[in-house]
């Protein structure tokens, strides 16, 4: 059973890369026609009924995590999202 959804995802992907020139409205019409069956038969369809009916919408969501990982690491590793500021030494007067 996995391995059939794991063909049909790659089918989808494969698809993904021969419309990845077209204009959005030309995606949504190729996605109607051959990504729609497949989701259908990943019993999928209501989870992703807006990636085929939007082609401006991307398969994979890898664009949006690269975005936000800078973030997401520094929260991970200071526990916050500010970044520090350094505060300069403070200059001793010297005496002359």
């Amino acid at each position: 059973m996995y391995a059939a959804s794991l063909g049909k995802i790659r089918k989808l992907y494969a698809i993904e890369e021969e419309i990845k020139g077209l204009t959005a409205p030309e995606k949504k019409v190729w996605r109607q026609e051959d990504s729609k069956r497949l989701l259908d038969d990943l019993n999928q369809w209501s989870k992703v009924v807006v990636y085929c009916e939007d082609g401006h919408l991307n398969i994979s969501n890898a664009a949006a995590e690269n975005a936000i990982r800078p973030f997401t690491v520094r929260v991970a590793v200071t526990g916050s999202l500010l970044i520090p500021r350094k505060v300069p030494k403070r200059v001793q007067p010297t005496t002359a």
